[in-house]
């Protein structure tokens, strides 16, 4: 994993766990990258605002859990049907 994914995968991760404590609306930036360790400048080398760290967020779990269901010898056997 490239160290540009890695920070991405770090702040989504923060993401997160802030989503469980208020709504994403109430999430600043400012926050968000205090809680990551990271300057807001890198938040916005890589995602123009918090919106597309969900999307990119969304898409990346999504993606995984794909991944993870190919693997699979059959459909049925991964969900047992």
């Amino acid at each position: 994993m490239s160290t540009s994914d890695q920070t991405k995968a770090h702040l989504a991760k923060v993401l997160k766990v802030q989503m469980q404590h208020k709504p994403l609306d109430r999430i600043t930036i400012a926050e968000l990258s205090a809680a990551a360790h990271v300057n807001r400048n890198t938040f916005y080398y890589h995602f123009d605002d918090i919106y597309a760290l969900l999307k990119w967020t969304l898409e990346a779990d999504i993606g995984r859990k794909v991944m993870q269901d190919l693997g699979a010898a059959t459909w049925e056997t991964k969900y047992q049907l």
